[in-house]
């Protein structure tokens, strides 16, 4: 008789990969919140996080990191898109 030890580890090294992947997926995606300009003319800003966001004019929405978004809010220029 064969061992078939690899192949194991292979099956479940690959089960493993794959039940990983898809919750780090979900929490990319809920890390971020959609901000709406209120400003008139375009706004180019460099958040906290070092992420640099643009709005080209006033409703323009923009999907921001929720660690720059209190900051952002607190300018006056924005506000949370609650629609999307």
């Amino acid at each position: 008789m064969s061992c078939n030890c690899g192949q194991k580890r292979e099956a479940l090294s690959a089960q493993s990969a794959a039940a990983t992947a898809q919750p780090r997926q979900t929490a990319a995606a809920g890390r971020r919140v959609i901000l709406r300009s209120l400003n008139p003319s375009p706004v180019a800003i460099t958040a906290f996080s070092g992420t640099r966001y643009r709005f080209e004019e006033r409703g323009s929405t923009q999907p921001v990191e929720k660690g720059d978004v209190d900051a952002l809010l607190a300018t006056g220029l924005f506000e949370r898109d609650w629609v999307r």
